[in-house]
């Protein structure tokens, strides 16, 4: 093989050997196919961009840097995408540069990098560039992603002729069909009738998956319909204290999601306030509120003295709080009739101290009773909730919607 010290010599020695014949791009393509290390360096020479990309990822792997970026962009300049897409990895500080000539080489993983950068900031321009790509399920799944988010972007095509047959997009078509089929459009209704305000176009494809879990929880049998107000200029959103705050510009009497960009989620009255970062675990927590579901972690001053001295405006159907753990007989019965869940306890909520003194807290974490809640801890009050186990109120995370909570639920919607 012909050492690169003596290239040149190789060159004319070969080119006397055969004449100009050998000056030709499509020979050169063709030894160099065959044998690599052998002919790489002529056709490096003669105009071969795969050869000169080949050298360059050698001394690259010799760590002979300068001369490996020297031979990658002799193969940009001979047309090599993959040298260029090359270059864009090991220079990162002209990545961006060299990504855009990659793909305009016609480099299929450079294309589909810009297009998902340019997902939110251009998508047009992101569109462009994956129609220009063959199909397969990378390709297909990004423009559903800009068609799904921009209904409108293209007229010809819907998000749902491009997006795999993937379970995901499935569940995505789904959730198309039933707002498509929503007992609103058709004048009927529904017990929760749900306006959502998107605040960004991504968020589209976040309530899309938000609703594919909803449809498969529990709380979907709660007779929810849902409406997608997708215009920015119907609400407006800032962040107050890091939580969301938003309101609708056109007056509704419906119960209402708006998603924001950022923020923290937070849920008052028939509202609920939520983030694209808020997980479908958050939404679930956050919509317990609306079926008078209190917080079960505990809460921070002055948000426990006001609710666990009852300054608080919120009848909660999952806790009670009372002043002490002893309690008489008198404050006992009152706070047993008083209790929501009084007709799912089939134990003693309290342990008998003395002739007129209890100790409240039942015995059988396995089964409805009074049990010790978090929430009231920065207080002189204690919170009781009828279940021992953590729940969705407590850790959001966990995701646990015990099924006497449910009935608690169930038990709000009808009064």
């Amino acid at each position: 093989m012909c050492k690169f010290s003596l290239f040149l010599f190789c060159i004319l020695a070969t080119l006397s050997l055969h004449g100009s014949q050998l000056q030709t791009l499509a020979y050169w393509n063709q030894m160099f196919a065959q044998a690599p290390v052998r002919f790489a360096y002529p056709a490096s020479y003669f105009g071969v961009g795969e050869a000169s990309h080949y050298l360059a990822e050698k001394y690259w792997r010799e760590h002979q840097r300068a001369r490996a970026l020297s031979f990658y962009q002799r193969a940009v300049r001979q047309g090599d995408a993959g040298a260029a897409y090359a270059l864009s990895v090991h220079v990162p500080a002209k990545s961006e540069q060299w990504l855009q000539a990659a793909a305009e080489l016609g480099d299929r993983e450079a294309s589909l990098t810009i297009a998902r950068r340019m997902l939110n900031t251009d998508p047009r321009r992101a569109y462009e560039l994956l129609q220009a790509l063959q199909p397969d399920t990378q390709r297909d799944t990004l423009m559903a992603r800009i068609l799904l988010a921009r209904p409108g972007l293209a007229a010809d095509t819907q998000w749902q002729d491009i997006a795999p047959d993937t379970e995901q997009w499935s569940k995505r078509r789904d959730v198309a069909r039933r707002l498509d089929e929503n007992p609103v459009h058709y004048g009927q209704q529904c017990l929760y009738g749900v306006n959502v305000y998107l605040q960004a176009r991504q968020a589209r494809i976040r309530l899309y998956d938000w609703l594919a879990e909803f449809y498969q929880h529990p709380f979907a049998q709660l007779d929810f319909c849902f409406t997608l107000i997708d215009r920015p200029e119907a609400a407006e959103c800032r962040t107050d204290d890091a939580r969301v705050d938003c309101w609708a510009r056109e007056a509704t009497s419906e119960y209402r999601w708006f998603v924001a960009e950022k923020g923290l989620a937070n849920a008052r009255a028939n509202e609920l306030h939520l983030s694209m970062s808020s997980s479908f675990e958050v939404l679930i927590h956050e919509l317990g509120h609306w079926f008078g579901l209190a917080d079960e972690y505990p809460m921070r001053e002055p948000m426990a003295s006001a609710f666990c001295e009852g300054r608080f405006r919120f009848e909660t159907q999952n806790l009670v709080v009372t002043s002490s753990s002893l309690v008489d007989a008198r404050t006992l019965k009152e706070l047993e009739e008083s209790l929501p869940w009084r007709d799912q306890i089939n134990q003693p909520i309290a342990t008998k101290m003395s002739s007129d003194l209890y100790r409240l807290g039942s015995d059988d974490s396995s089964q409805a009773g009074l049990f010790r809640a978090a929430t009231c801890e920065a207080t002189r009050f204690q919170a009781w909730k009828p279940v021992a186990e953590v729940t969705f109120m407590e850790q959001h995370d966990i995701g646990v919607v015990p099924p006497l909570y449910l009935r608690l639920i169930e038990q709000t919607t009808t009064q």
